[in-house]
């Protein structure tokens, strides 16, 4: 009977066999991996690669610089409007751009970019502090944050932002904020949370919104509405009376109230002695001066003998 010489071999000898087979494909992927990195490497140094230019370039400006500190007087960069490109004719978008003097920008004393105005065609490239676009449908000044869309050249967001209630977005009467990321009260209008609009505020004095029109304040007991004070305070206690919440009150009688917070003895100021009367705190509000004894009234600047 014959025997393979495989069969054989003790398991020690086929584990090493094993081991030295993975040792040997690890180290052609180790050299692999390091040719590839020398390659990029070699790349990278040569000429024309990226860090070949970056040298050129901090050596270029280096030398520049070096020149300057030491006197040397550099030619002068003159500047040059950078170009802008027309879109096809029946675009939407600005008539008019301005142009930016960096193509290149002026260095070393050169000079600023020419001032003017171009017309450019439609398709055309233009160079120009101001170019103005032929063939351009403009939707005329936008808010800031929004641009012109089309196809009827309507000023609106670029995310398709549409407020105004339904079936839009935001409350009845909303419109975009100016970055375009929520719909809000346009200015003069509050936020209606029941009726989820924007209501328009009301401008005159001593008005308010009634939630279809602008009406007259109602001002509590005692009170009447000063058109001299901002609505939130428009509302001002009467003459002589002092506030309780919501409304105000008369003072007892024989005193007043000369700040609307306090109530103060104005028996003498009511009724001056030297009309022949006295403050009496038992007849109502507004007639309190009563005649003396003997003394008959005599119109509202006091009382005569009468005997």
């Amino acid at each position: 009977m014959s025997v393979r010489y495989e069969d054989l071999r003790s398991p020690q000898m086929k584990m090493l066999v094993a081991h030295n087979s993975t040792r040997g494909q690890t180290s052609l992927e180790y050299l692999l991996l390091l040719a590839v990195v020398a390659v990029i490497v070699i790349a990278s140094f040569g000429p024309g690669s990226l860090v070949d230019q970056v040298r050129n370039s901090a050596q270029g400006y280096y030398n520049t610089v070096t020149r300057v500190i030491m006197g040397e007087t550099p030619a002068k960069i003159d500047g040059g409007w950078c170009p802008v490109t027309n879109p096809p004719a029946g675009s939407f978008g600005p008539t008019i751009v301005y142009g930016a003097c960096e193509c290149p920008a002026p260095a070393f004393g050169g000079a600023y970019c020419s001032p003017g105005t171009v017309t450019c065609q439609a398709g055309q490239t233009c160079k120009g502090e101001k170019v103005i676009f032929q063939g351009v449908i403009a939707c005329g000044p936008c808010p800031t944050g929004q641009v012109c869309l089309a196809p009827d050249g309507h000023c609106g967001c670029a995310n398709d932002l549409v407020c105004g209630g339904p079936p839009n977005s935001g409350p009845a009467g909303s419109i975009s904020s100016t970055d375009c990321t929520q719909c809000i009260c346009p200015f003069g209008t509050t936020y209606n949370k029941t009726n989820n609009s924007c209501d328009q505020n009301c401008t005159q004095p001593c008005t308010t919104w009634s939630g279809t029109s602008c009406v007259a304040v109602t001002c509590p007991t005692n009170m009447y509405c000063d058109k001299t004070q901002p609505p939130s305070t428009e509302c001002q206690c009467d003459q002589y009376t002092y506030y309780v919440g919501p409304g105000c009150a008369y003072c007892p009688q024989c005193q007043r109230s000369y700040d609307a917070k306090t109530c103060v003895d104005a028996s003498t100021t009511i009724c001056p002695p030297s009309g022949n009367w006295s403050c009496s705190t038992t007849a109502p509000i507004g007639q309190e001066c009563q005649c003396w004894t003997h003394y008959c009234p005599n119109g509202p600047t006091g009382c005569v003998w009468c005997g």
